[in-house]
């Protein structure tokens, strides 16, 4: 299989969950703990281990029997005793998962050490081993009485009819059960069960007085078995362990085949092969489905017969209107482990933990082919709902990472259905009185969230995981395997409101090398305990302006950070300016201009995400701004004859071949402002990143000043001196410079006469500062550009400079605290060679 199973998405369901479970699932979470395999050819006593197709467990002595399906061909039809640990340590004594505070420390699936301690050899009543093809076992169950019931499918094609038996625990028989005439086998019609599709899985219910056993596809007379598009209608049975009998069937429907085989004619079959009780109602039931040239997939389910039809008088399901069957939840897909399973075909539960989960125990059968495998896998199993407030934790991992949740229930508070990662943010409806654990989440859900809609009341089973690049903080999210929607309209949980009159930013980002939780004082963990939570920022002022990426960045009211003229974020080195929040309007129709300096003129709402290194608020309602005020910056400073105005203007490398919205967005800001002279920054050359020799940017700039002039701007002139071909950093073949604008009316760039060697200069060209340098780790970068003007009879030198860029440094949010500057050594270097005082 490849990929994530898909389950339907189930419309309309009563508060509660999937119809036929309860309001608090037998089954909360798994965990895999470890996974272990048996190597091809392992020998015992004189006989091949393999062919394991069912498990139970012995709390008594704390062991396993595995039984083989081999029909007395390699040895007599036996069980094996296993013994299962994790390398380190004993399964009993595992202990809670410590509370998570490192964004670094994800979970590690451990080895287990299975050992074989014994074989015993299935022997008759008679004291005698079984005959070839009487027995093929394949279900195995220990009773309270430690008696074993061991079910065979026996071989339809050779005339053995299925059985199911009970052993001692030495291996002697003690009866055969009688079995309804529905599973024989008829030569003069299609009846009772098929080849190789008999009696799977076997279990025992809790209280010892019924037990429960299936065929792996429908009975002939019932219908279809599975395909690739075709499901198949299999009985679950219930039997009185005493008498064998029956005591009610419920119908459980096998999915279909889960992926096409390499040729249309090739093998293909998915079947129920393993059952076990939880309660008398409640079954755990595992699906194992096989295509040739594709392999095997795995899925469990957590199962109910409660609200499932009695079909026990029904001697055919054929003809008869479609009875209602059990309840299906998918718990785990196996596709999404680090190992590609086998042919699971065994399942026991196994001791309680110290913490109180179970172990469930899983084997497969590898056919005693040398190219299968016998694996082990031991998951801990928890019970009852898991809250939101859990999966989050309180830390930037969740405690529960690389587990699958049975069930969060929460209300879906924004919805992101179209972008690469369609999925949804879910809140508790009540918040869990914990304030260092977010009570939201993010839902990764794939085709799974087709009709979910903020309001909505949902239910969520799936697997817990933290999305994280290299440097960046990690992301609790939930990868679902099923949606369930229960209600719809419900008022969602209030926001919690950011700043002054709510939680206040602290202003320090993190003093601990995130060693410590502490959202009061940290405010990388403030914004993580609220990751995924409606939040809402007052009287907010914009400190940074309208990106082309549809952001905007505001100031937390509250924080007292210094400002610029206009407004802005100066950084300091005591302050990193913690209360910078990022406002995202992808959720809804975009975010208009917004220039520095404008105020908030309603509380802007929406959900704390995190990415790119920022955490931002993903706004869910418009962003409303109070008037603008008069800029400090003087717009229009070319008309007036006794003020130079110059700009400083990074176009992120801007070339020819860029958009025409590019050059007209970037013309625009310039007509506006008419600044006398431009310094500009990251104009590459005119074919961009080909790296094709190109050099010069005499176009790119003639398109820009002529876009200028077109918006009814200055007449600008450009000065720039082009680099040597890839030597000045930057993307290869982008021949990156910074240049000059300058309105030749008011400014003029002085000839002959200049002060500089050429005018325009490029400065400290052979300066190890600006060049690659490997005895100091330095880059090569762009040059600074010198130029002399004359303004109103006025001389004077100006110094276009770009240092080095700061990528490579760890983010302010980052993963690595305190950050390391790791640029700064040379940009420092830089500096002083540009006479800066540091």
């Amino acid at each position: 299989m490849r990929g994530w199973i898909l389950s339907a998405i189930l419309l309309g369901a009563s508060l509660g969950a999937l119809p036929g479970l309860g309001a608090e699932p037998p089954i909360g979470s798994l965990e895999l703990l470890g996974t272990a395999r048996l190597p091809f050819g392992t020998a015992f006593e004189g006989t091949l281990v393999g062919g394991l197709s069912g498990l139970t467990y012995d709390p008594e002595l704390g062991l396993y029997y595995a039984l083989s399906d081999d029909p007395s061909r390699r040895a007599p039809s036996r069980f094996y005793t296993l013994r299962i640990d994790l390398a380190e340590r004993a399964l009993d004594p595992h202990s809670s998962s410590p509370k998570s505070t490192s964004p670094t420390s994800a979970p590690a699936v451990a080895k287990l050490v299975v050992e074989i301690e014994g074989v015993t050899l299935l022997r008759g009543r008679d004291g005698e081993t079984f005959g070839e093809r009487i027995i093929d076992g394949e279900g195995i169950a220990l009773t309270p009485q430690r008696t074993l019931l061991i079910s065979s499918e026996g071989n339809i094609n050779r005339g053995t009819s299925p059985s199911i038996r009970e052993f001692r625990l030495d291996g002697r028989e003690l009866h055969e059960y009688h079995l309804p005439n529905r599973w024989l086998p008829r030569k003069d019609e299609p009846h009772g069960v098929r080849h190789n599709q008999a009696f799977e899985a076997m279990t025992i219910f809790p209280g010892g007085q019924s037990f429960v056993t299936a065929t792996e596809n429908a009975l002939l007379q019932d219908g279809p078995e599975t395909d690739v598009g075709q499901d198949s209608r299999v009985r679950i049975s219930r039997l009185d362990r005493r008498s064998g009998k029956l005591e009610a069937e419920h119908v459980y429907v096998v999915e279909p085949v889960v992926a096409a085989p390499v040729t249309a004619d090739a093998f293909r079959t998915n079947g129920l092969v393993e059952l076990i009780a939880l309660t008398e109602t409640e079954l755990l039931a595992l699906e194992r489905s096989f295509s040739l040239g594709v392999g095997n997939s795995i899925r469990l389910y957590l199962i109910s017969t409660a609200n499932a039809d009695d079909v026990s008088r029904l001697s055919s399901l054929a003809g008869r209107a479609n009875p209602r069957p059990v309840a299906k939840r998918l718990l785990i897909d196996f596709a999404n482990l680090d190992i590609s399973p086998d042919n699971v075909e065994g399942m026991a539960l196994g001791p309680r933990l110290e913490d109180g989960r179970r172990v469930l125990a899983l084997v497969s059968d590898d056919n005693f082919s040398p190219l299968q495998t016998t694996q082990i896998f031991a998951f801990a199993v928890a019970t009852g709902e898991t809250p939101i407030g859990a999966i989050q934790g309180a830390g930037h991992r969740s405690p529960l990472e690389g587990r699958w949740i049975a069930e969060a229930t929460g209300v879906v508070t924004a919805t992101d259905l179209e972008s690469r990662r369609p999925g949804f943010w879910l809140q508790a409806r009540r918040d869990d009185g914990d304030p260092d654990t977010s009570d939201g989440v993010f839902v990764s859900s794939g085709e799974l969230a087709g009709p979910v809609s903020v309001g909505d009341l949902v239910s969520v089973g799936g697997r817990v995981v933290e999305a994280e690049r290299p440097g960046q903080l990690p992301v609790t999210q939930i990868n679902a395997l099923r949606v369930e929607i229960l209600d719809h309209g419900v008022t969602l949980p209030e926001a919690t409101r950011l700043g002054t009159g709510g939680r206040p930013v602290p202003e320090t980002i993190d003093d601990d090398g995130l060693g410590d939780f502490q959202p009061d004082e940290d405010a990388i963990d403030l914004y993580e305990s609220l990751e995924g939570m409606r939040v809402s920022v007052e009287a907010a002022t914009v400190v940074g302006p309208t990106t082309r990426f549809g952001t905007l960045t505001v100031a937390v009211p509250g924080g007292m950070a210094a400002r610029t003229l206009d407004g802005g974020l100066l950084l300091a080195a005591n302050d990193f300016n913690s209360e910078r929040l990022v406002v995202d309007g992808s959720l809804i129709d975009g975010l208009a201009d917004v220039e520095v300096g404008r105020k908030l003129a309603a509380p802007v709402g929406g959900v704390l995400d995190y990415a790119f290194g920022n955490y931002r608020l993903l706004a869910t309602s418009a962003v409303e701004l109070d008037e603008p005020r008069k800029s400090v910056l003087n717009d229009a400073a070319g008309v007036d004859l006794d003020r130079l105005s110059v700009m400083t203007f990074n176009v992120e490398n801007l070339d020819f071949g860029d958009s025409e919205e590019k050059f007209h967005r970037v013309a625009g800001l310039l007509a506006v402002r008419r600044p006398d002279v431009v310094a500009l920054q990251e104009i590459q050359d005119d074919s961009g990143d080909d790296d094709d020799g190109t050099v010069t940017a005499a176009a790119t700039l003639g398109r820009l000043t002529e876009a200028v002039r077109s918006l009814d701007g200055p007449s600008y002139d450009f000065a720039q001196i082009d680099p040597d071909d890839n030597a000045d950093g930057g993307a290869p073949g982008g021949n990156i410079r910074v240049a000059f604008l300058y309105d030749h009316k008011r400014v003029s760039l002085i000839g002959g006469e200049s002060l500089l060697s050429a005018n325009p200069a490029r400065l400290f060209v052979d300066s190890a500062a600006f060049s690659e340098d490997p005895e100091s780790g330095f880059e090569a970068t762009r040059k600074p550009l010198a130029a002399e003007f004359s303004f109103a009879g006025r001389r004077l030198v100006m110094i276009n400079v770009h240092l080095k860029s700061k990528r490579g440094d760890d983010r302010i949010f980052g993963s690595i605290q305190p950050p390391v500057p790791w640029t700064e050594t040379q940009r420092l270097a830089q500096a002083r060679e540009l006479g800066v005082q540091v």
